[in-house]
């Protein structure tokens, strides 16, 4: 499915790791994180509609 292919893309990103290595500030990268995933399945259930 779609949300699985998400969640592969964000599990396997190089990036999530750096920003997360870069930054002390777990908080503010939970944060984001929460808000991607929100995003997402807010959009995916929009255009299931």
């Amino acid at each position: 499915t779609m949300r699985r292919r998400v969640m592969h893309f964000l599990m396997d990103s190089n990036w999530i790791q750096q920003m997360l290595r870069s930054r002390t500030h777990y908080g503010s990268v939970l944060t984001l994180a929460v808000l991607i995933i929100l995003f997402v399945h807010l959009m995916h259930l929009f255009l299931s509609c």
